[in-house]
């Protein structure tokens, strides 16, 4: 269903950054004015759009730390695994060799 509706036009996708903010963001810096002042005024302007990615980012770390409490305890049965068979494959040679 998603590969069938055409891409969003121009007009339907939100815009971080308007042309008219980075104007303006481009006049500041043409007026030579301190660079902390025209960070503190994009932060400030973005602030939504930089507290949403902060979420996601920390939703992705979340995330992967609980992949990583899952991961371990795998990691740790697959060797368990690994050497049983190993143990397995040795008794199977002697085995073959005591016939």
């Amino acid at each position: 269903k998603m590969g069938s509706s055409p891409p969003p036009t121009a007009t339907e996708t939100p815009e971080v950054l308007s042309q008219d903010k980075i104007n303006e963001y481009a006049k500041i810096g043409e007026q030579g004015m301190a660079v902390s002042t025209w960070r503190d005024q994009i932060l400030k302007d973005n602030k939504d759009v930089i507290v949403k990615f902060t979420e996601l980012y920390q939703n992705i770390n979340q995330v992967k730390k609980d992949l990583q409490g899952i991961v371990g305890p795998i990691s740790k049965e697959l060797d368990h695994a690994r050497l049983q068979h190993k143990t397995f494959q040795k008794m199977i040679e002697f085995s073959v060799d005591d016939l």
